[in-house]
Formats: structure tokens, C-alpha cells, sequence
């Protein structure tokens, strides 16, 4: 993870120089829906944030209803209370499900994002080079083609990054939450 940070600026600094200096201002253009990729990205990453930790609280709610149950196995047999707690487990495990499924999709939309953005950039590349009156041979298709691919990696491995982060960090908060409890 640490190594892929470090060759993330050299890759994409690289990268964009060779194909400024393939293609100029059609290169530039060509990074508008890069730029619209990183903003959607961040925008996602915030939404994936607040859905992990409503999920992780959804996950506490249902550990805390079978916690208590277990706890108080013999009075619920003792007064009937089984259909209630049965009842309020599965209210929990549905809003789990629910919560888990709302990411799902998100995941989903986010990663039909991170798989066509790298595609459309050198389409919009080859198009706005082509129709500025450039012509395009093989050897510089192919030779972009690997440059375009070397930034796909860019592209793809940030957002994965950024998400994982905001993940360690809602983490870290609840841990650091446990730590400074009273009962600890």
C-alpha cells in the first residue's frame, strides 16, 4: 500500500508529461473526464464513509440485542418473551441487510465509474487530436495506449486507496472511543 503511495506521483507526473508531449492541448482536454472521475470519486468516498459507519453502528445494535439475550436467556423462557427478542433480532438483521445492501449498490455505481472513466480518456484523447487536424499513426497509438494504461493504474488504485483509508480512520476513531471509555 505504502509503495504504490510513493510511485503514485512519479507514475502520474510521468505519465501525463509523455502524453502532453505526444498529443499537447488534445492530452489536456482529454483530462477533463479524469478531473470529473477524481471529483465523483471524492463525492462517493464521502457517501461510503457515512454508509460504513451507519453500518458499523447497525452491527453494534444487533450485537447488543443478541448480547442481551444470551444474557437473559432464562427470563425470556421463563415469561414467553422469545417471539419479541425473535422479533427484534430480525429488525435488526434487516436494517443490517438493508444498510449492507445500500452499499452494495454504491460500491457497485463507484466501481462502473473507476471501469469506464479510463476508457473515455483516450477516446476523448484520439477524438480532440484527430479533430484538431492531427493524424495519428500506429506507433504513436500504441505508444499512448501503454501511457494511458500506466495512468488507468493511477486512476484506479487512488480511489481504492482513499476508500480504504476513510475506513482505517472510522476505525481508528472507534477504537479510540473504546480506549478512552471510563471502564477501560
Amino acid at each position: 500500500m505504502i509503495s504504490g503511495l510513493c510511485k503514485l506521483p512519479v507514475n502520474f507526473f510521468f505519465t501525463t508529461f509523455m502524453l502532453w508531449w505526444l498529443f499537447g492541448v488534445s492530452f489536456i482536454i482529454s483530462l477533463i473526464p479524469f478531473a470529473a472521475s477524481l471529483m465523483i470519486n471524492k463525492y462517493l468516498g464521502k457517501r461510503r464513509k457515512a454508509m460504513h459507519k451507519e453500518r458499523t453502528s447497525l452491527g453494534d445494535a444487533k450485537s447488543n440485542v443478541i448480547n442481551e439475550i444470551l444474557t437473559n436467556a432464562k427470563m425470556l423462557k421463563l415469561y414467553g418473551w422469545t417471539d419479541q427478542f425473535k422479533q427484534r433480532i430480525m429488525d435488526s438483521r434487516e436494517n443490517e441487510k438493508s444498510s449492507l445492501r445500500r452499499i452494495m449498490i454504491h460500491d457497485s455505481i463507484k466501481q462502473a465509474v473507476n471501469h469506464m472513466i479510463p476508457n473515455l480518456i483516450p477516446a476523448v484523447c484520439f477524438a480532440t487530436f484527430i479533430g484538431r487536424g492531427g493524424t495519428l499513426d500506429l506507433g504513436t497509438a500504441v505508444l499512448s495506449l501503454t501511457y494511458f494504461g500506466k495512468l488507468s493504474w493511477t486512476q484506479n488504485w487512488l480511489p481504492n486507496f482513499l476508500t480504504n483509508y476513510h475506513e482505517m480512520l472510522i476505525s481508528f476513531d472507534r477504537i479510540e472511543e473504546f480506549l478512552c471509555t471510563d471502564n477501560v
